[in-house]
């Protein structure tokens, strides 16, 4: 039934992406279908990053692909911390 996919399953996911050297967070947003990597594009390219998502769900149940839909450098992608009231 279906297409043999199954939903991220996110902490395998997860420790999948960050097994990965030089990749520093992962986090998976399972209702989304997404994986957020942060990673240092020139030593991990995206090839490496759907490898990790592929190998995550290689358990003989599970089926997973991945696809980079977007790249943002990190200091555009990090949003500074709100003041504190008061400050």
């Amino acid at each position: 039934m279906g297409n043999g996919l199954s939903p991220l399953r996110p902490a395998g996911t997860q420790w999948s992406l960050l097994s990965l050297e030089h990749v520093i967070f992962a986090d998976v947003l399972l209702e989304k279908g997404l994986a957020i990597a942060a990673y240092d594009p020139e030593r991990v390219t995206a090839d490496d990053l759907m490898m990790a998502v592929a190998s995550a769900g290689k358990d003989g149940r599970h089926n997973y692909r991945a696809r980079v839909v977007g790249q943002v450098p990190a200091a555009q992608a990090l949003l500074p911390l709100p003041d504190e009231p008061g400050n």
